[in-house]
């Protein structure tokens, strides 16, 4: 069964696509520091009329909630955390625990 933490991001204003890039292989480098991280998922965004105005997304797996728990406070994810304030305007959260069904 699988934890799945899903992340949305909106952008600040001129925020480039390099720099885009650059913060999502920084979530694929959080997995090889922090273990409890199994899988990270993203790629390009489809543009619709329900995207609410998100910019991009991420999807991490983990094998149950105390893996998620392991790496919410995790100092790497904290900095990383600190570090995409400076790119990052808003962002939403949504964890979802198929070990519960």
């Amino acid at each position: 069964m699988t934890v799945w933490h899903v992340l949305l991001v909106k952008f600040k204003p001129g925020v480039t696509a390099e720099q885009k890039q650059a913060w999502k292989n920084g979530l694929v480098e959080l997995s090889k520091i922090i273990t409890t991280v199994k899988e990270v998922h993203h790629g390009k965004k489809i543009p619709g009329p329900m995207d609410q105005g998100w910019d991009d997304g991420v999807v991490m797996l983990f094998d149950n909630v105390e893996g998620l728990q392991t790496y919410l406070p995790h100092d790497a994810h904290q900095a990383f955390v600190t570090k995409s304030g400076e790119i990052v305007e808003d962002a939403s959260i949504f964890d979802i625990d198929d070990t519960a069904s």
